[in-house]
């Protein structure tokens, strides 16, 4: 029996890959109470990249503590 063996290169199918980006962000507010319960509460919220400031978002949120 005469067996003989060669390599054989096979390409690539599928290639997977995974990136994560992160971006800094800053964020401040505060909480006031109107009575013992009842409360307002104001926030700002700063995101940034690589050339600086790119995000900016203001909420103002009212609710009830239980």
């Amino acid at each position: 029996m005469n067996n003989s063996y060669r390599a054989v290169t096979l390409d690539v199918v599928d290639r997977h890959t995974r990136e994560a980006r992160v971006r800094p962000y800053l964020a401040f507010g505060s909480k006031s109470y109107f009575s013992e319960r009842t409360f307002v509460r104001p926030e700002m919220v700063l995101g940034f990249n690589n050339r600086g400031l790119s995000q900016f978002g203001a909420r103002l949120a009212f609710g009830v503590d239980f």
